[in-house]
């Protein structure tokens, strides 16, 4: 059977208790299909201010072009929310990007379009 390896690059915000400790999910959504959902974790300190996380993510299917994503946070600590700036994936030598800048906070589920975002904080 085929499988599909994606580069998914996770930026957290610089600024003040952007990171987060709690899980993090996310399933890729293509023209021809959907991946499985898959946790953002390398075993490490994930989603730290101004870091930028990667993760090699294998599909079992052709997901065609990635149109959007779902990043899924879950809780383990009450109040430790996280601030995305921006998911990039990189499929078969094309670029993704998929712009955040917010928060999310608790337990929530956030759909992102591929796309340019420009974010200035005042």
């Amino acid at each position: 059977m085929a499988t599909f390896t994606c580069k998914v690059s996770v930026t957290t915000g610089d600024i003040a208790s952007a990171g987060t400790n709690d899980n993090v999910y996310i399933p890729l959504i293509g023209t021809n299909d959907t991946s499985d959902t898959f946790t953002l974790d390398n075993g490490g300190q994930d989603r730290v201010r101004g870091a930028t996380d990667v993760y090699y993510l294998t599909c079992k299917k052709h997901l065609g072009e990635t149109v959007l994503i779902r990043l899924e946070k879950s809780p383990i600590l009450a109040g430790d929310d996280w601030f995305c700036s921006m998911v990039t994936v990189e499929f078969e030598e094309k670029t993704y990007n998929f712009p955040c800048y917010r928060w999310l906070k608790g337990k929530e589920c956030l759909e992102l379009r591929e796309g340019k975002g420009i974010h200035s904080l005042l």
